[in-house]
């Protein structure tokens, strides 16, 4: 059972790292896009009254700033901002419960029937917050973040616990 724990506390690490990517990812779109919409606007106004001649070129950056900022309300970054900001707020609350627990599951204070029921509880914990999140969106499957993920668990729990342990050893 020490292993099955240890299994769902990895993986449930794993997951906040992997979720927090896609944020950082999702705020760095976001502003990549504000800040595109800000300079292309101020920009082109000025400099449309100053070279005369290249009006034209203006009036385009102008009308792909209008474009890119009318369809910026329905593009998925501002919701998933908000929505995985609370979502990793609520996991890593939990992750933190799940961890305390792992002392007693390693040190075999508790007996297996329980540690059984901490992981069911805890998995479900996690269900329960998960299935708040995302209703009208699903996060794109990216495998650069994945490997990033395995990295940074790795990682931390080298720095954590002592190395890359295994609840058997």
């Amino acid at each position: 059972m020490q292993l099955q724990y240890w299994n769902m506390m990895t993986l449930q690490k794993y997951s906040l790292i992997y979720l927090n990517k896609h944020f950082e990812n999702s705020v760095k779109i976001d502003r990549r896009i504000k800040i595109f919409m800000a300079i292309a606007s101020c920009s082109s106004i000025a400099a449309w009254t100053i070279w005369q001649q290249f009006a034209y070129i203006w009036g385009v950056i102008i009308a792909i700033s209008q474009l890119i900022g009318a369809i910026y309300e329905i593009l998925p970054f501002k919701k998933r901002i908000e929505e995985l900001s609370s979502l990793k707020s609520e996991l890593s609350a939990l992750y933190l419960l799940i961890e305390k627990d792992w002392y007693p599951v390693s040190n075999g204070d508790i007996p297996e029937a329980e540690i059984n029921d901490l992981i069911f509880k805890h998995r479900n914990d996690w269900d329960t917050i998960d299935e708040k999140y995302f209703k009208d969106d699903v996060l794109p499957v990216n495998e650069e973040f994945r490997e990033i993920a395995e990295d940074e668990c790795e990682r931390y729990f080298c720095i954590r616990f002592g190395g890359n342990q295994n609840a058997n050893e």
